[in-house]
Order: structure tokens, then sequence, then C-alpha cells
């Protein structure tokens, strides 16, 4: 059985994680989970990159990235064209997944960002708090393939949704 907002997920099997019953944005799209996984450890380490100098034009191009590929077209992101070139390079064969949950990380990738870089020069310790987590986020999605957007889905948005409902 698919699992929408509106379908509550099942767990037949008692043994089975936490993490089986989380809720996904579906979509027919499919995209290279590999250049995902390599999109996100380049933002790691813009990110890194950015803590080590304080340069606030880093956060402004990737708030721009994420905006690209979040609310555009994925195709025209430097980051993610970067990312596909690096596993062509290595020779690596696509791992087709929904695309729908990488937008909505985008998607919070760019609340991420832009709020780094509106909080920069007034209040630093919190752009670097708020750049740490993302350095996080991009690093469990890009090492353990562990997609925060799909936490952050099942966690927030499938409540608000049923609690309207």
């Amino acid at each position: 059985m698919p699992v929408t907002p509106s379908t509550p997920p099942t767990n037949d099997d008692a043994s089975a994680s936490w993490f089986d019953d989380l809720i996904c944005p579906i979509s027919a799209e499919r995209v290279n989970e590999r250049v995902v996984r390599a999109t996100a450890l380049l933002i790691a380490a813009l990110s890194v990159a950015y803590l080590a100098s304080g340069a606030r034009w880093i956060p402004l191009v990737m708030a721009a990235d994420f905006g690209i590929r979040a609310f555009w077209r994925r195709e025209r992101s430097v980051v993610a064209r970067i990312a596909g070139a690096i596993v062509a390079r290595l020779g690596l064969p696509p791992i087709m997944i929904d695309f729908a949950p990488k937008v909505f990380a985008a998607r919070i990738g760019f609340l991420f960002t832009v709020a780094i870089t509106l909080v920069h020069g007034g209040f630093p310790i919190g752009a670097h708090v708020l750049a740490g987590t993302l350095i996080v986020f991009a690093l469990l999605e890009g090492l353990g393939n562990v997609c925060v957007g799909c936490l952050v889905y099942s966690m927030v948005v499938v409540p608000l949704v049923r609690r309207r409902a």
C-alpha cells in the first residue's frame, strides 16, 4: 500500500524500526541517488568553508543553488552539475530514487541558507549554529543516506496536515 499523508503507515512487523514508518512526499519523477548524495557532500564542504572563512558570499551562493533546485529546474544547479560530473567521472551506475523528498529537503536547505545570510552580520553565533546544523544534515544525507527532509516531513508536516483534516 502506498504511503501518503492521508494514508497512515502500517507496521505489520513488530521488529521494524520507527524509520520504516517515515512518510515522504511522493512523485513520479526520479533522480540519481548518487548525485543527490554527492551534492549533499558538496553542500557540507561549502558550509565548512563558510565556517572557516566567514565569507558571507558562500551562504548566498548556497541559497541561490538551493533555490534553483527547490523552486526551478534542478539541472540548472551548479552544485548538482558538479556532483553529477563527479559521479560520472567515478563511473558509478545510477540508482534512481523519488525526487519529491529531495525537493522538500532543498527547500529546507534554502531556508537554512537564507537564515544564515540574514543573521550573519548581527548574530554570527546563530549563523554558525545554523551552518553547523546544515553540515550535520548534509553529512547524514551524503554519508549515511538519511534524508532529514523525510524526517521533518514525517514529524512536522504530516501531523499538521492530519490535524487540519
